[in-house]
């Protein structure tokens, strides 16, 4: 009752208002922008049952500001109209009004406003399942914020990306953008944020099947919503809690939550959630074999999915009422004016035969010139095609070119890599280590294999760089005997057989480690190579040794001839101009020495790869 009163209290509030607004724009007879932020008022004054006259206000609205080119209302204007026409399900013309209030604040680049008009369409967008759209939309927002300070609206940014991933079954990517949401709601202290971030994550955790991260975080938000007497949410999680319960065939123990929801769901009269739940209690009772209660849920059902479907039925009638009153009304006018064009034809009939003439000569001197500038345009256009070609073929023969000297670096380098472990061999066969041998040349097959595999391949997955790397690795450790230990971490969140790195990029760095920092060391040599995702797009490697550092191993280096010294770096090198050359997206390289009381203590690479999903 006392909410009801409320609302009663609220729709006449929102009456005065409208009668308060329509008086003054009565009233005001110069069309300027105070006129134009009054009628904007006046379309907030209609609540969802008078979406059609909030439609009427705001397209009034609209031409006023076209006509006086007051851009920023007319972007405003645009946007509101987006958000009724979506209401009333009309999404072309919601869709048109969004992107032309787009095209206008990215014109005045009022980043606000750009935020605002992308979520718009990006809403939009997911409700007619363009998903490619709204994910680029999202992406744009996020790279518009990227420099701000933190704050919760950058969280939500990071909410909407994870939401349209979610609509696109991405659901890794979805959870990683959620959690980034709710890293910055906590950051910032944003509670309402964190408590909405949570009930996401686990509506998203029981669609991924991780029911123990699910229930873990909905019990947790439960109680803070049923403090804040927030009803809808309370009824949500108790009926996700019910599901989670049933779908791990506990039916007894999700019978309270499905009746919580239940209660809520009734009071909030929300049909369907009443229908859908009732279904549910009539499996659960029938399983626990509680005949009677699984009769009564079984008949709510039956009355509800009724109504339900009498609903529809009824704004199916109504909609196509409508619609004939609408289509039987513009007949009539069409009629109508096609009879008022038949008169004012008649009228002018005699004036028509009189500069027929005239009209004629015009159009053949018209055709004239429209023929000799054709003429003229396809000579253009033709001379224009032959360059294109050249350019093309010009091309052509570059990218050629670039592939096959990349070819052949790649080429260069692994019998570079091959001299070195077979000297290793011949070392262990000269010093009668047979057993050494033999392990070792075993471990190198392999190893020789995999790289035979992925020769004519530009790219690997990260689970088979790793598994290569351990091979290599491998063989290194059989030569340093036992004083050398290494470590090859990857993050849990990252799916190693879907990302896809350039071939031959890790392992020349690991292999300068060795040779130039670990192999001179004198007691244990650790290497250690990270993987983790710096972005969304970026794959991070950080190679750390603890070897004698860049300084002693060039002075170590210039005591050798020119041949022995290591061509793996000058090959890498030039290998990652030309992959770079050929990519919008570079891959980065940084070498830190790593020195701790003046002493150098190793050095640290850290490798930027754009990955390739």
């Amino acid at each position: 009752m006392r909410l009801l009163f409320l609302l009663f209290c609220f729709s006449l509030t929102l009456q005065a208002q409208n009668d308060s607004l329509q008086k003054l724009i009565k009233q005001t007879n110069i069309k300027d922008t105070t006129y134009v932020n009054r009628l904007l008022l006046l379309s907030q004054t209609y609540n969802n049952t008078h979406i059609d006259s909030q439609v009427k206000v705001l397209q009034k609205a609209k031409k006023i500001t076209k006509r006086k080119n007051f851009l920023q209302l007319e972007a405003k204007t645009n946007v509101e109209l987006a958000r009724a026409y979506r209401k009333q399900g009309i999404y072309d013309s919601a869709i048109a009004n969004a992107l032309n209030a787009k095209r206008i604040y990215d014109r005045l680049k009022l980043k606000p406003n750009q935020l605002l008009a992308n979520c718009v369409l990006t809403t939009l967008y997911r409700d007619q399942k363009y998903y490619d759209k709204a994910l680029e939309l999202n992406k744009i927002n996020l790279s518009l914020v990227k420099n701000d300070a933190l704050s919760p609206s950058l969280g939500r940014y990071y909410f909407d990306l994870g939401t349209t991933y979610r609509a696109l079954d991405s659901l890794k990517l979805a959870e990683f953008n959620y959690i980034k949401s709710l890293e910055i709601a906590k950051e910032t202290g944003f509670k309402p944020g964190e408590n909405f971030m949570k009930l996401s994550l686990g509506q998203l955790y029981k669609v991924m099947d991780k029911y123990d991260k699910a229930e873990a975080y909905l019990k947790e938000v439960l109680p803070v919503y049923t403090q804040q007497n927030n009803k809808a949410n309370v009824a949500l999680i108790n009926y996700d809690l019910g599901t989670i319960a049933s779908l791990r065939a506990n039916h007894q123990a999700s019978i309270p939550y499905y009746e919580k929801a239940l209660k809520i769901y009734t009071e909030l009269g929300r049909l369907q959630f009443i229908k859908d739940i009732n279904q549910k209690l009539f499996i659960a009772y029938n399983i626990i074999q509680d005949v009677a209660k699984a009769k009564a849920a079984n008949q709510q059902f039956i009355v509800y999915k009724d109504s339900i479907e009498s609903q529809k039925r009824d704004a199916l009638i109504a909609e196509m009422k409508t619609k004939f009153e609408t289509d039987q009304i513009a007949a009539e006018n069409k009629l109508n004016k096609k009879r008022a064009e038949l008169a004012e034809a008649e009228g002018q009939r005699n004036l028509i035969f009189l500069i027929a003439s005239i009209i004629l000569i015009l159009l053949l001197v018209a055709v004239f010139l429209f023929y000799s500038a054709k003429q003229k345009e396809a000579k253009k256009a033709a001379l224009i095609k032959q360059e294109l070609k050249a350019s093309q073929q010009q091309l052509a023969l570059e990218k050629q070119y670039r592939d096959s000297e990349l070819k052949a670096l790649k080429a260069q380098m692994n019998p570079h890599f091959i001299f070195n472990v077979l000297n290793s061999i011949q070392e262990f066969i000269v010093l009668n280590k047979k057993d050494l041998a033999s392990e070792y040349l075993a471990t190198f097959a392999e190893l020789i294999r995999s790289y035979l595999f992925f020769s004519n391949r530009g790219s690997l997955t990260l689970e088979e760089e790793v598994d290569t790397l351990e091979k290599y690795l491998e063989l290194e450790q059989l030569r340093f005997s036992q004083n050398f230990k290494y470590q090859i971490l990857t993050d849990s969140i990252i799916d190693l057989d879907s990302i896809e790195i350039p071939t031959m990029i890790i392992q020349p760095y690991v292999e300068n480690a060795i040779k130039h920092g670990l192999f001179h060391k004198k007691g244990d040599c650790n290497l250690n190579i990270n993987f983790s995702l710096e972005t969304q797009s970026v794959l991070k490697c950080i190679i750390t040794d603890n070897g004698i550092g860049r300084a002693k191993a060039k002075v170590l280096n210039k005591k050798k001839s020119k041949l022995n010294q290591s061509f793996a770096s000058q090959a890498t090198a030039s290998r990652l101009d030309l992959l770079n050359q050929k990519s919008f997206e570079k891959i980065g390289v940084k070498i830190t020495d790593l020195i701790e009381n003046n002493e150098p203590k190793g050095t640290k690479v850290s490798l930027t790869i754009p990955i390739k999903n």
